[in-house]
């Protein structure tokens, strides 16, 4: 027996390894239920100038972001964002900041048109 992560969830494994299904689940429900209860929810519409996603925020321990909109967002971490540079959103895409790529500093993004709604959750 041992302990294994899954993505932000610490969960107790068997002799081989494998997670114990059960508490598996318990363990990821109250994951969840902290991240509803404890995080905030909102949107941005990103423009076709830098947009503030996130702003740095030196407690974050888990985002999302979500590209709701129709066309692709870049994001840039730390600088103003730019067209064709960056990490590219596509629509419907997201991107999850969990404690393995963790990152407090801003998050800002830009599209072509400008409009695209970006959802996203910080904890």
């Amino acid at each position: 027996m041992g302990r294994r992560w899954l993505h932000s969830v610490d969960l107790e494994t068997d002799a081989q390894d494998r997670p114990l299904a059960e508490k598996a689940l318990i363990a990821l429900g109250q994951a969840i239920a902290f991240a509803a209860a404890s995080t905030p929810n909102g949107a941005v519409e990103v423009g076709s100038s830098t947009t503030e996603i996130l702003a740095a925020n030196a407690n974050r321990k888990y985002a999302l972001i979500t590209n709701d909109g129709a066309e692709t967002v870049y994001l840039s971490f730390g600088d103003d964002a730019v067209m064709h540079e960056g990490l590219p959103l596509g629509p419907g895409v997201a991107y999850e900041i969990l404690p393995g790529n963790l990152y407090t500093g801003a998050i800002n993004g830009i599209c072509e048109n400008g409009g695209a709604n970006v959802c996203i959750v910080e904890a």
